[in-house]
């Protein structure tokens, strides 16, 4: 793949949340144990392993949803280790590079994918999806 292959930061959601394993526990759509996003029983998600697209960082406050997108369109997925770039398999740990995402491109963390960084191309690396925090 030539870096001109590569997706922008922007055009998929790339964020950088330090700290955290991206799961449902952790976004601010959380209220009172269910997801706000979602309508129907697809607001019952895991808050252990659940995840998706529409994740916001819980540390900048709630977010109150509208709960009209349903998992199909925000791509929610279970893991029960968590998410982010350091347990997806277009990451280079290594290098703190991905070969789906252009690094250069406009957003956070500049010339870098962060391993605490994630996006919507997120897919499960077989060795380490699996992998417990300690282990990185």
């Amino acid at each position: 793949m030539t870096k001109r292959d590569l997706m922008p930061k922007a055009a998929v959601g790339y964020l950088y949340a330090p700290g955290t394993r991206l799961l449902c526990r952790e976004c601010a759509f959380i209220d009172g144990g269910k997801c706000s996003d979602h309508a129907g029983r697809e607001q019952y998600v895991s808050l252990d392993t659940g995840s998706c697209n529409d994740w916001q960082e819980r540390r900048k406050g709630p977010v109150i949803g509208n709960r009209s997108r349903p998992w199909v369109e925000v791509a929610y997925l279970e893991n029960k280790n968590g998410f982010g770039y350091r347990r997806c398999e277009h990451m280079s740990l290594e290098k703190e590079d991905c070969n789906a995402v252009d690094k250069d491109s406009p957003g956070a963390t500049p010339g870098k994918i962060h391993p605490y960084g994630c996006c919507a191309l997120w897919k499960k690396d077989p060795k380490r999806g699996e992998w417990k925090e300690n282990q990185f």
